[in-house]
């Protein structure tokens, strides 16, 4: 079955039609018709075949979910440097370095508190950096707070493929040797069952 969407003949096959309800709940009707577009744009095909839009929202999905979890990891990295090299004044509200006991829990209850007031990546980069706590690769974890952002905000990696391959490589850099090789197994593992729209997807990434 075709249907005409977006100014674009899409084919439907076997369950797309279900899939395709059920993802324009899920994401909205114009990531759809986006990426439709996209589709057409880079084949240069009259017809778009809806299953791959299904692809490539799959594939968005897993890359997201995997760096997510390797920034979750380095946050975690980040936080415990600064539990462990300093102690929280309460009553200046700042953290110090100084008179330091393995005791001293008031920077962990600090960053894991609970309101508002939460504590970012950059924020605790700035209290490393201000503090002058030794952190190995400071500038590379900085390089990464806008991937950080754009994927805690589910930002569609197909708004700027270049863009993200760019950014996952300095990601990619700013990891340890055991979790670098875990990550990029993990990230090119996204285009797992993706072999018809692998042109439409992001550069594999390299271990240089």
């Amino acid at each position: 079955m075709i249907k005409e969407i977006n100014n674009t003949q899409v084919i439907f096959e076997n369950k797309d039609c279900e899939n395709f309800n059920k993802y324009k709940n899920i994401v909205g009707e114009k990531i759809i018709y986006y990426l439709i577009k996209y589709i057409k744009n880079i084949t240069k095909n009259d017809k778009v075949k809806y299953s791959h839009v299904s692809y490539l929202l799959k594939y968005d999905k897993r890359i997201k979910m995997t760096i997510y979890k390797y920034i979750n990891t380095m946050e975690d990295k980040l936080k415990s440097i600064l539990i462990d090299n300093s102690q929280y004044d309460k009553i200046e509200q700042k953290f110090k370095t100084d008179n330091l006991t393995i005791e001293d829990d008031t920077s962990l209850i600090e960053l894991n508190k609970i309101d508002n007031n939460y504590y970012q990546m950059k924020t605790i980069l700035d209290q490393i950096e201000k503090l002058n706590i030794n952190c190995n690769n400071l500038q590379l974890f900085r390089n990464i707070i806008d991937l950080r952002n754009k994927i805690m905000h589910f930002t569609l990696i197909y708004t700027n493929l270049k863009w993200f391959n760019e950014q996952l490589n300095k990601f990619k850099n700013s990891l340890i040797k055991e979790y670098k090789n875990g990550f990029i197994k993990d990230i090119n593992k996204c285009k797992e069952g993706l072999k018809e729209v692998e042109k439409l997807l992001l550069e594999d990434i390299k271990w240089v």
